[in-house]
């Protein structure tokens, strides 16, 4: 897919490869079911703040992620 025109959740699931981890123990590093975490990378459904907050503790680009 091309760079431009990765969604939220197309680099959300990107950042979650690069860390290599899967989507249930990506999912637990911000308190989450695997089952969220499935609907954020599909983009049913957009992360909050606590979330993306979460995640960057365990190195996750937010900024990337978002922008």
């Amino acid at each position: 897919m091309d760079q431009m025109v990765k969604s939220v959740g197309g680099r959300l699931r990107e950042e979650r490869t690069r860390l290599g981890m899967s989507p249930a123990d990506f999912a637990e590093l911000a308190g989450k079911t695997s089952k969220s975490q499935e609907r954020y990378e599909a983009d049913d459904r957009r992360p909050d703040t606590a979330y993306l907050s979460a995640v960057s503790e365990h190195g996750v680009d937010v900024l990337y992620v978002l922008t």
